[in-house]
C-alpha cells in the first residue's frame, strides 16, 4: 500500500476513524495513525486540529490525545528540534487558549509536563510570571498550571541542580503570595480551585527537600506562609459545601484547600524542626520558639471550636492536625508545648475522633462487608482521623510512657461512664476500646501508674467480657471488642477469664452461618481474635485442639464468599500450631486453599487494575498460608495440590507475588526430598516453567529465583537421572546470561551465591573464571566503578571451588595472576556464619595440601592462611550455639546488649544477612569439620612434613595453643 501524505486532513479522517463503531475501521485508522507518527510535522498538524475550535469536539480531543502520546513517546530523540521549538511556542498559547476545556486541559497539562521532564533546559520562569501578572484569568489560570507543573518536576532538586528553582521561586512565589491572599476571602468553585493549586505549588517548594533561597532573602516570607495556611484552617466552609453529603464534601476544592492548609502546616513541622545542608540552628530555632507556639495557640482553639461542633474539619484535615500533634510527642523539644494539655486533647479531640456515630453504626447495618474493609483492615493505610489518632496514641504510650497514667484515667472515664440505655455512651465506648487495642502492650510496661497484670485483666473482665455478652445490642461494639482482642498481645494469667473470653469470641465466630450477613463483622472479626488469643496463650491448645478442624471448615467456607486476608492469616495461625490435628484434613484443606487462590488468581489476570492491591495482598496471604501447611507438615504429600498454583503465577507473570510464590516451590523442593529422597516429577515440571520464564522475562527478576536455585543445586540436580540431564544446563545457562548482563551488582551478587551451592553440589567450576574476571575488572574501577561486587560474595564461590577442585582453582588464580589479590580479599572477609566458617576451614585445608606446588605468592601468604583459619575453628563451636538458638527462635544477645553483629558498623551497608547462609542446605550441612581437621592433621606429618612444618611455625602461640587444644579432643 502507497505511503500516506502527512496531511491536517488525512490525519483528520483517521482521528475521525478511530471513533466509529465499526472495529475494522477503527484498526485500520489506527494503524495509518501509527505510519503517519513516523514522519516529521505529526505534531505540527496535530496542533492544528487542536486548536481548530470549528472542528467536532471528539476529533479535537483524540488529536489532543495523539499529540500527547508522541511527545510522551517520541520526546526529543524522534521529534525534529524545528518541531520542538515549535511545540514549546504553540504549547503554552494552546493552554491558555484551552485551560477552561475540561477535556483538552488535562492532556495539554501532560504533554507539557512530559517535556519539562525531559528538557530541563526549558525555562519558563519569565513566561509563567508574564501570565501570572496579567489581569485575564485565562492567562493566570495557564500560569498557574504551569508553575503547578515546574514545582512539581524540581520538588527534589537540591544543591545545584536547585539552582534554577530557587530562581524560579524568587521570581513566582511573590505574585502567588498576592493571588492567595486575595482568593483567600472567596468563596466560591474557580477561585478556591486556583488557591489548592497555589498552596501545592507552596508545598513543593517549601516543605518537600530544601529550604529554598527565597526564605534567607525575605526572612518574612515564611512567617507570611504560615499565617496564610492558619487563616485558611479556621475558615468556615461556605453553607453551598456544607449541604453536600460529607464524602462529596471532602471532594470540593474549597475542602481541599482546608485540607492542604492543614497539610502543609505538618509538612513544615517535619522540615522545619530539624538542621540539614538548608536549614541552618537558628531556621529551627526561630520554628521551635516561635512559629510552633503560634499554630499550637491556633490550633488548640480550633479543636475547642470543633469540638463544640461550630466547625467541621474533613477526615484529612483531621488527619493532618492530628499528625502535626503526632510530631511534637516524639520532638523532645517540642513535647513541653503539649505535654499540659494532654488529657484536654484526649477527651475532647481524640476521643470524639474515634468515636462511632450514626453514619459509622449505619454502614454496619447497610454494608457489613465495606464497614470491616474501612474500619477493620489493619493492612489498610487511610488518611483519616482515626488512624492519626491511633498513631498519636502509640506516640505518646511509647515515646512518654509517664504519661500511662494520663491515657489510663481517660480510658477508665469512658468505662465507667457506659450507660447501656444510653446511645451517645455507647458510641464512646468505641473509642476506649480503640485506645486499648492501641496502647495495651505499655499498660504493664512498669513505670509508675502503669498497671499490674491483675489490674490489666480486670478491665477484660470488667469492660471487656460485658460487651462481649451483649445478645443482639450494639453489634458494631461487639465486633470492635473483639478487634481490640486480635491486639491483645498478652499472656492472661487468670484461667478462668482467658476460658470465658475465648468462649465468647468462639461462639461469635462459629454460631452464625456465612450466608447471614448482618453478623459477619462478628465471624471475621471474632476469628482474628481467636488468632490472637491461640498464639499468645499456649497453655489453652491441648484443650481446644478438637475444635481446630471445625474451624478451619469455617475459615475455609468464609474464604471462599469473602475476600479477607486475615482470613488466610487465621488459617496460617491453626495450621503453624494445630498441624498433627489438621494431617487428616490436610488434602482437602490444600485444595480448597488452591480454589480460593485461583478465583483471586485470575480475577487479577483478567480484572485490569480495579482493586489489584487488596487482591495481590490476598494472593500473597493464600499462599502464605499454603507455604506453612507444607513446612508445619512435613509427611503430609501436598505437592499435587499446589504444584498448579506455583506454574499459574509464573505462567501469568505475576510478579508481584512471584517471591510468595518461590517460597511455596522452595517448601515443595523441601517436602519432596524429605518423603522420597528426591525430587519428583511435578517438582521438575516447575523447574521446566521457571526455566521457560527466563526466556521471556525472569532474568529482570533473577534474585527472587536464589533459594529457589540454591535448593535444586543440594536436593536436585545431584540426583538426577539421566534423561534430565539437560536441567543442569539450563541453570547454568540461565546463571550465565545473568553474569553477562551485569545489570546490577544485587543480581551478580545473588548469581555468586548460587553458584556457590551449585559448586558444592555438582564439583564444577564452569563459571568461576567469569566470575573473578567479574571482580578482578569493576574492583579495580574503585569509586568509578557501575558495580560494587560483595566482597565475601566472591570469596565464598571461591572457597567453594578451592573445597571441590583445588587444582584447578589455584591454576585459574595463577594463569590470570590474581592469587595475591583474591587472597587478600580472603583476609579481609570476616566469616560469622557456621557456612562461611566451614567453607573457609574446608578450603583453607585444600590449599594447604597444595603449598608445595603452590605459586610463590600463595606460600609467601603461609602466616596470614594459618593464622585466620585457625581464627575461622576459634569462632565455630559459637557460630553452630549461635546457629542452634536462631534455629529454635531465641534471641541472640551478646554482653553488650545488642543482637550479635547489631552493633558491627562494617555490616550496616550489607545486601544481605550473614547468617543467611545457615537457613539454607547445602552440600557440606553434614561434614564435620572437627573430624576432617583432625583427620588432616593426623595424615599431613607423614604425608608431607615440610607443609606441616611450615604450617605449625608460622603461628602465632596463641594460635598453636588452639590448634594443640582442638587436635587433642578431635583425635581422642
Amino acid at each position: 500500500m502507497a505511503a500516506l501524505n502527512l496531511d491536517s486532513q488525512v490525519i483528520l479522517e483517521r482521528l475521525q476513524g478511530t471513533l466509529q463503531s465499526d472495529l475494522a475501521v477503527i484498526k485500520q485508522a489506527e494503524h495509518d495513525l501509527y505510519e503517519l507518527q513516523k514522519q516529521d510535522g505529526f505534531c505540527t498538524e496535530l496542533v492544528g486540529i487542536v486548536t481548530n475550535q470549528e472542528l467536532p469536539a471528539p476529533s479535537r480531543i483524540s488529536g489532543c490525545i495523539y499529540l500527547k502520546n508522541k511527545v510522551q513517546r517520541s520526546w526529543p530523540e524522534k521529534i525534529s528540534l524545528a518541531e520542538q521549538s515549535f511545540l514549546k511556542d504553540t504549547l503554552v498559547k494552546l493552554l491558555v487558549q484551552e485551560c477552561n476545556n475540561n477535556h483538552l486541559r488535562p492532556h495539554l497539562v501532560e504533554t507539557l509536563r512530559s517535556i519539562l521532564l525531559v528538557d530541563q533546559t526549558w525555562d519558563l520562569t519569565d513566561t509563567c510570571q508574564q501570565l501570572l501578572k496579567s489581569n485575564d484569568p485565562q492567562y493566570t489560570y495557564a500560569g498557574i498550571l504551569i508553575s503547578f507543573q515546574i514545582s512539581f518536576i524540581r520538588r527534589w532538586d537540591v544543591e545545584e541542580s536547585r539552582k534554577y528553582f530557587d530562581n524560579f521561586i524568587e521570581s513566582i512565589f511573590p505574585i502567588l503570595e498576592t493571588m492567595a491572599d486575595t482568593l483567600k476571602s472567596s468563596q466560591d468553585y474557580q477561585s478556591n480551585e486556583l488557591l489548592y493549586l497555589i498552596l501545592k505549588i507552596f508545598k513543593y517548594g517549601c516543605f518537600i527537600s530544601a529550604c529554598p533561597a527565597y526564605f534567607k532573602k525575605d526572612p518574612q516570607a515564611f512567617d507570611r506562609l504560615i499565617t496564610l495556611f492558619l487563616e485558611l484552617c479556621k475558615k468556615p466552609l461556605p453553607n453551598e459545601v456544607m449541604q453536600l453529603d460529607p464524602m462529596d464534601r471532602s471532594l470540593d476544592k474549597r475542602c481541599k484547600v482546608q485540607k492542604w492548609a492543614y497539610g502543609n502546616l505538618s509538612k513544615m513541622l517535619s522540615k522545619y524542626t530539624r538542621t540539614t545542608s538548608s536549614i541552618d540552628e537558628s531556621m529551627v530555632n526561630y520554628v521551635v520558639s516561635n512559629t510552633v507556639p503560634r499554630v499550637l495557640e491556633q490550633y488548640f482553639q480550633i479543636m475547642e471550636i470543633w469540638s463544640s461542633k461550630q466547625l467541621w474539619l474533613s477526615e484529612s484535615s483531621l488527619y493532618n492536625l492530628i499528625t502535626f500533634l503526632q510530631k511534637i510527642c516524639v520532638n523532645d523539644r517540642l513535647w513541653p508545648y503539649i505535654q499540659p494539655h494532654l488529657g484536654t486533647i484526649l477527651n475532647h479531640f481524640i476521643v470524639p475522633c474515634i468515636s462511632s456515630n450514626e453514619d459509622t453504626v449505619l454502614l454496619y447495618q447497610e454494608d457489613p462487608e465495606e464497614y470491616i474493609r474501612k474500619y477493620f483492615d489493619d493492612n489498610k493505610e487511610d488518611s483519616d482521623s482515626a488512624s492519626a489518632s491511633s498513631d498519636f496514641l502509640y506516640s505518646v504510650s511509647h515515646k512518654r510512657k509517664e504519661e500511662i497514667p494520663t491515657i489510663l484515667k481517660a480510658l477508665r472515664d469512658i468505662f465507667a461512664s457506659f450507660d447501656i440505655n444510653n446511645k451517645e455512651s455507647c458510641y464512646k465506648q468505641e473509642a476506649g476500646l480503640r485506645i486499648l487495642s492501641t496502647v495495651n502492650t505499655f499498660l504493664t510496661s512498669g513505670v509508675q501508674g502503669s498497671l499490674t497484670s491483675e489490674e490489666f485483666e480486670g478491665i477484660y473482665e470488667h469492660v471487656l467480657l460485658p460487651i462481649l455478652a451483649l445478645d443482639g445490642q450494639y453489634p458494631f461494639l461487639v465486633a470492635r471488642a473483639l478487634h481490640c482482642l486480635s491486639f491483645t498481645d498478652y499472656t492472661f494469667k487468670n484461667m478462668d477469664l482467658l476460658s470465658k473470653i475465648f468462649e465468647q469470641a468462639y461462639t461469635k465466630f462459629i454460631s452464625s452461618s456465612v450466608e447471614d450477613d448482618a453478623t459477619l463483622p462478628l465471624q471475621i472479626e471474632g476469628a482474628d481474635a481467636l488468632r490472637s488469643l491461640i498464639l499468645n496463650n499456649a497453655s489453652i491448645h491441648d484443650h481446644i485442639a478438637s475444635f481446630v478442624p471445625g474451624m478451619v471448615e469455617k475459615l475455609l467456607k468464609l474464604s471462599e464468599a469473602f475476600e479477607f486476608e486475615m482470613l488466610s492469616q487465621v488459617i496460617e495461625s491453626l495450621v503453624e500450631n494445630f498441624s498433627e490435628q489438621l494431617k487428616p484434613f490436610a488434602a482437602q484443606l490444600a485444595e480448597n486453599l488452591a480454589n480460593q487462590y485461583f478465583t483471586v488468581g485470575n480475577t487479577l489476570v483478567n480484572g485490569g487494575d480495579q482493586g489489584n492491591d487488596d487482591q495481590e495482598l490476598l494472593a500473597a496471604s493464600l499462599i502464605s498460608t499454603m507455604t506453612t501447611m507444607v513446612m508445619s507438615m512435613p509427611k503430609v504429600d501436598m505437592i499435587k495440590q499446589f504444584k498448579p498454583v506455583v506454574e499459574f503465577v509464573i505462567g501469568n507473570t505475576q510478579i508481584e507475588i512471584m517471591q510468595d510464590a518461590m517460597e511455596l516451590y522452595d517448601s515443595l523442593i523441601n517436602s519432596s526430598n524429605d518423603l522420597y529422597g528426591a525430587l519428583t516429577e511435578d517438582i521438575w515440571n516447575i523447574y521446566e516453567a521457571i526455566v521457560e520464564s527466563f526466556e521471556l522475562y525472569a532474568n529482570d527478576y533473577f534474585e527472587q529465583y536464589e533459594t529457589v536455585f540454591q535448593s535444586l543445586c543440594t536436593y536436585g540436580f545431584p540426583k538426577l537421572p539421566a534423561d534430565k540431564i539437560q536441567y543442569v544446563q539450563n541453570f547454568v545457562t540461565i546463571v550465565d546470561r545473568k553474569l553477562d548482563s551485569c545489570d546490577n551488582d544485587f543480581d551478580i551478587t545473588v548469581a555468586m551465591n548460587v553458584l556457590t551451592f551449585y559448586t558444592l553440589s555438582l564439583n564444577d567450576i564452569v563459571l568461576l573464571p567469569k566470575c573473578l574476571d567479574l571482580y578482578i575488572t569493576y574492583s579495580a574501577m574503585g569509586e568509578d566503578s557501575p558495580l560494587d561486587i560483595e566482597e565475601e560474595c566472591i570469596i565464598k564461590l571461591l572457597l567453594a571451588s578451592f573445597v571441590v577442585q583445588p587444582q584447578q582453582t589455584l591454576q585459574l588464580l595463577q594463569d590470570g595472576n590474581t592469587a595475591l589479590k583474591l587472597f587478600q580479599a580472603m583476609f579481609s572477609c570476616k566469616f560469622v556464619s557456621v557456612f562461611t566458617l566451614k567453607l573457609h576451614i574446608l578450603g583453607t585445608m585444600n590449599i594447604f595440601k597444595l603449598l608445595k606446588t603452590a605459586p610463590t605468592v600463595v606460600q609467601g601468604l603461609l602466616s596470614q592462611l594459618s593464622n585466620s583459619f585457625i581464627s575461622s575453628i576459634e569462632t565455630l563451636p559459637k557460630a553452630i550455639r549461635k546457629k542452634d538458638k536462631m534455629l529454635k527462635g531465641e534471641d541472640i544477645i551478646d554482653g553488650n546488649g545488642f543482637e550479635d553483629g547489631a552493633n558491627d558498623e562494617d555490616d550496616e551497608d550489607e545486601f544481605f544477612d550473614p547468617y543467611d547462609d545457615d537457613f539454607k542446605p547445602s552440600a557440606i550441612d553434614n561434614v564435620n569439620v572437627f573430624v576432617e581437621i583432625g583427620s588432616f592433621f593426623k595424615q599431613l606429618p607423614a604425608a608431607e612434613p615440610e607443609t606441616y612444618n611450615a604450617i605449625i611455625s608460622s603461628l602465632k602461640p596463641e594460635k598453636l595453643a588452639t590448634l594443640k587444644d582442638v587436635l587433642e579432643i578431635v583425635q581422642q
